[in-house]
């Protein structure tokens, strides 16, 4: 099992118990390691750890305010960087895992 999987394996059994601070480290930690040579764990990242950092939001608004805060600053650096492709697709699945629990 690779580092990204144990992370998030490890913040569902932090929200499962009710650890939610621990659960939303363990999501930054998924976010702030990103592995841009092995795209099915980016995949992986993008579309299981944002959707569920963003569901954690739902119950504890500290994860959605910093997937926000997360988000907003990656907005900023593709004003400078239009053209980052891995950038842009961190910031389309953020910006869909929160819109996806927002809008409920």
């Amino acid at each position: 099992m690779s580092e990204q999987q144990q992370a998030f394996s490890r913040a569902l059994q932090h929200t499962k118990e009710g650890n939610y601070a621990a659960a939303l480290q363990e999501f930054v930690w998924l976010h702030d390691h990103p592995n841009p040579a092995d795209p099915s764990s980016e995949m992986f990242r993008r579309a299981n750890g944002f959707l569920a950092w963003a569901t954690l939001g739902t119950s504890y608004p500290p994860a959605a305010e910093t997937m926000r805060a997360m988000l907003d600053a990656k907005k900023a650096r593709l004003q400078l960087a239009p053209d980052d492709q891995f950038l842009g697709a961190d910031a389309r699945a953020m910006q869909a895992a929160l819109a996806t629990y927002e809008n409920q």
